[in-house]
This record gives C-alpha cells, structure tokens and sequence, in this order.
C-alpha cells in the first residue's frame, strides 16, 4: 500500500546510548522522534517474540530501555536512503569499538544482512510470527478491517493501477485458468 515518502532534507544521524554501559546504537532517521518511539515499540514486540531483531534491542536488554536515550548527532540534508546510509556507515565506524550495530560488524549492506539473518533464522521467524498470529487473531483481524475502512479509496486506486499495469499477465493467468479447467471438466 502507498505510504508517505521520507523527507530526506530533514535527514539526521543519532545514537542510542546509556550512562550505565560505553556501547552505542549509532542510526539516521528523518523524524528522530518518531524513530525513538518506533525503537521502543519494536523492542515491545520483539520481547512478545514477533519481529526479528534490530542490533538497538541489544543495547536495551543489556541495560534497559528505559535507562537508554537518543541524541542527535548531526544533520545530513540528503536526497535518498542510499546516501543517508553511507553517512550512518561512516559514522559507524568511527564509533567501532563501542558500537552494537551488527550489520557493520558482518561487513554487508542492510538488505544482504538482512537477507542472510532472515535466511538463518527462517524457522525461528516463522514459529514467531505464528505464534504471535495465534495470540492476536481477533485484534489483527480488527485492525486489517480498520484499515480497509479507513483507505477503502487508496486501496481501489492501488488494486485499479496494479490491473492497469498487469493486463496482459492477467489475461493470461486467466486463460491458463480457463483452459485447465475445461480439461479438467473433459476428465
């Protein structure tokens, strides 16, 4: 579904850190506090076992979110993520020793990390999810009908533009269809 598009002029690099331990979480946000609260929700729901693990939880479990805070380091008017990356990469390294990000540490880009945790822990993600899925049935449901209500016309508009965009592999998945059917029903 279409969601907002960051404000990458607005662009900034921030650490997580705590008096109680020398480690930092060292990330860019275009809306430092919607970031901090999305690393605490997160973390709730990581703790509840359904998503996977972002390096600023280890930080928290080690000393506590809420002796944790986050502080603007600098600005970085950018024009995209990839350039708001390279700068939280530079910084990164300049605080390796301390740092608890562990997708520096492994030496790949954030979706090659991510790929390869997800790949690793495949069976562990997907038991979580489940688990998770089973445990809140009625609120996701809730919360899918909700949402359908609220952008019941972004969701038209989306469904209407993927079928303009598809046509032809539409067309033919139907034919595909059809014909299966229909020997099927010869059978």
């Amino acid at each position: 579904m279409p969601t907002g598009t960051p404000d990458y002029s607005k662009a900034c690099i921030y650490k997580i850190w705590s008096h109680l331990t020398d480690r930092v979480y060292i990330g860019s946000t275009c809306d430092m506090t919607k970031r901090w609260s999305s690393h605490k929700r997160k973390y709730k729901k990581w703790n509840n076992g359904n998503i996977r693990l972002t390096s600023s939880y280890l930080l928290f479990d080690s000393v506590g979110v809420e002796n944790c805070e986050i502080e603007w380091l600098h600005d970085f008017p950018c024009e995209n993520k990839k350039q708001l990356n390279k700068e939280e990469g530079r910084v990164q390294r300049q605080y390796k020793d301390l740092l608890v990000n562990k997708r520096l540490e492994s030496g790949l880009e954030t979706a090659e990390y991510n790929k390869k945790y997800n790949e690793e822990h495949k069976a562990e993600i997907s038991e979580k999810m489940k688990k998770y899925q089973e445990e809140h049935k009625e609120e996701i449901a809730e919360y899918k009908k909700k949402y359908r209500e609220e952008h019941k016309a972004e969701i038209a508009e989306w469904h209407k533009k993927y079928h303009e965009d598809h046509k032809e592999e539409i067309a033919e998945k139907q034919k595909k269809y059809r014909a299966l059917k229909k020997a099927q029903s010869k059978s």
